[in-house]
Parts: structure tokens; C-alpha cells; sequence
């Protein structure tokens, strides 16, 4: 199976506190022979099988790098967003100058940023670009 043919399992009231268990239990008719786990999430997690952790490293983050493509609409004028992430807070915001868009992003970790069709990749910092 691929996770785009996956059967998601979610929490019913996402909004909570607390941190989800989700978990499948599911028996095998014959010997297995080859399994396959996908993991998706935002942030953190931990994989277990019978028992045991699955993968090298316990709490893996989900990402280690990021793509920041911003898509400006005139309608607003501007925009600013916030990601706190286990590697630290990402920032984006642009806004609608007199000579165009100026973009400030500012990145924890080494990003792909996309600003007029043009992709830079850049270490950990704050960026400006336009104006």
C-alpha cells in the first residue's frame, strides 16, 4: 500500500491537548514476508511494532528542511504567518510596496525559498527580498 491509497486514521476532535496514540491492530493469516510503513505528520513522531521502535531514531522531527513559496494576491495587500516547528519558528510575510512585493522570510533551518518563479536554497537566517 502507498500513502496515497492509505486509510488515514485521525482524531475526532483535533483541537485537544493532548498528544494522539494512534494504532492498528490487525492479524496476519500467513508469514510476512515484507512490510512496508509510511509515516506523514507535522512535527514529531515515534513509530512502534509490537512493542518495539521502528526506525533509528526515537522522536525523528518530520522534516529537517523546509520550501517557502509565497503566492501574493493584491486582494490583501499583505500577509504574515508563523510555524513553530521542532526545529524553530519560520516566519513568512509579504506586502504590496510602491515598485512591487517585498518578502521577509526567516528560516531555523536550510530552506528552498521560491520569490518570482526564482528558487534560492539558504542556511538558517532572515531574508528580504524585493521592494
Amino acid at each position: 500500500m502507498i500513502i496515497q491509497h492509505a486509510s488515514w486514521i485521525r482524531m475526532k476532535n483535533a483541537a485537544s491537548t493532548v498528544v494522539p496514540v494512534f494504532r492498528k491492530t490487525f492479524q496476519c493469516l500467513r508469514p510476512i514476508q515484507k512490510a512496508v510503513l509510511e509515516v506523514t505528520c507535522a512535527g514529531v513522531y515515534e513509530a512502534t511494532l509490537n512493542g518495539g521502535r521502528v526506525g533509528e531514531f526515537i522522536l525523528a522531527p518530520g522534516f529537517a528542511r523546509v520550501r517557502i513559496e509565497p503566492h501574493p494576491d493584491e486582494r490583501l495587500g499583505s500577509l504574515s504567518a508563523t510555524l513553530d516547528t521542532v526545529h524553530g519558528r519560520i516566519r513568512s510575510s509579504w506586502k504590496y510596496v510602491e515598485h512591487g512585493i517585498r518578502y521577509e522570510i526567516e528560516v531555523p533551518v536550510e530552506a528552498e525559498i521560491v520569490v518570482g518563479g526564482e528558487c534560492r536554497t539558504v542556511g538558517k537566517g532572515k531574508y528580504v527580498f524585493g521592494e
